[in-house]
């Protein structure tokens, strides 16, 4: 099964997908702050990367920017419930494998 990175401030949010992608096999790493996210993803050695777009300190495209300006291209799927048209095609032109609306 796959290892998937979740990232998400909202505790019921990534621990009910983190429970999810766990009762179907998958390794789960996850994390409250995307900063910690960003420093910790070395070492989850994630094959997808799964994040929240509203999060305090940094947002979901801010996060895509910096994996992707650190040459990482694991697969990056944004969920929000704040979707818009401009966020979707910002995030797809930054290399954004999936974008989601909340909820699912």
């Amino acid at each position: 099964m796959a290892r998937v990175c979740i990232i998400d401030d909202k505790d019921v949010m990534r621990d009910s997908l983190s429970d999810i992608l766990r009762t179907a096999g998958h390794e789960v790493t996850t994390f409250a702050d995307p900063r910690e996210a960003l420093a910790g993803l070395g070492s989850a050695n994630a094959e997808v990367i799964v994040s929240d777009l509203k999060m305090p300190g940094m947002d979901g495209i801010e996060l895509l920017k910096a994996i992707r300006g650190k040459g990482v291209e694991t697969p990056f799927v944004l969920m929000t419930a704040y979707a818009t048209v401009s966020t979707a095609v910002e995030a797809m032109k930054l290399g954004a494998t999936d974008y989601i609306q909340k909820p699912f």
